[in-house]
Order: structure tokens, then sequence, then C-alpha cells
């Protein structure tokens, strides 16, 4: 299955069955917290530190919200829950 494969994103969609994180709460991690990797999602919301199976769908919702990084960019930092 590919990134595109997946569902249309909605914000009440759970995302981590795990520990039942919803797509909203991975929104307000990329947009409020700023996180711009599947780590920085795990380290604020716990999504994906389970089975691991919804990193696709992490990874799918951050290439939608996140901005391409430019080449002087330095690396994201993650902030802790």
């Amino acid at each position: 299955m590919s990134i595109a494969d997946l569902p249309p994103v909605t914000a009440s969609r759970t995302v981590c069955h795990c520990i039942r994180v919803t797509e909203a709460e991975i929104e307000n991690a990329i947009t409020d917290g700023m996180a711009q990797s599947v780590r920085c999602v795990m380290n604020q919301t716990g999504a994906g530190t389970g089975c691991t199976a919804c990193h696709p769908a992490i990874r799918r919702y951050l290439a939608n919200q996140c901005p391409s990084p430019s080449s002087s960019a330095s690396a994201p930092t993650c902030v802790m829950r």
C-alpha cells in the first residue's frame, strides 16, 4: 500500500489505534507544535509509539501540511509532550 492509497484525511478519524490519537491531534502537533517528522509527531502526541501501523498515515499528513524544507533550513526540532 502506498501513501496515495490511504483514505482522505478527516479530523475525527483515529489515526493511532494503540494510543487513540486522532487526526485533529496530529494536525495540532504539526500546526501548533511545528512537528515536521514522524518522530516529532510521536514525541508530541504519542501516535506511532505502539505497533507503528499508523506511520504511513502520519507521513501522508506531514506531506500535506508541512512546507518543503529549503536547502538552508536546519534540522527540525521536536517539542516533547
